[in-house]
């Protein structure tokens, strides 16, 4: 009986343990934003070195922000087959416009 509780206790240890881990890796799976992204973070995506993240981050400057993560392909260097390897890893996400927003006056 004594093993058994003891074997349990180990049991809800390790279960504990994992379960409170899990969330420090879960942003591990992130994905890059293409529209934000270093040269450097460009660098950890599959086929991406140095030179084609410059391009990357060059053509963005110069054409502004991706409109989809398929727009990848625009640089030169990317192809479908860059892009496929990547399609699962990258985001382009889209700032909010920007909105004027009027001053209330006071009622006298």
């Amino acid at each position: 009986m004594m093993f058994a509780k003891k074997y349990a206790a180990i049991i809800l240890t390790v279960f504990i343990t994992l379960s409170m881990a899990s969330p420090m890796f879960a942003g591990e799976n992130k994905k890059i934003d293409i529209n934000t992204a270093t040269e450097k973070e460009l660098t950890q995506l599959k086929k991406i070195g140095p030179a084609l993240a410059k391009r990357i981050v060059e053509y963005r400057v110069k054409n502004g922000l991706f409109k989809t993560t398929h727009d990848i392909i625009k640089v030169k260097g990317v192809g479908e087959k860059t892009f496929a390897l990547n399609k699962d890893a990258i985001s382009a996400i889209q700032p909010l416009p920007k909105t004027k927003v009027k001053p209330t006056t006071k009622k006298k």
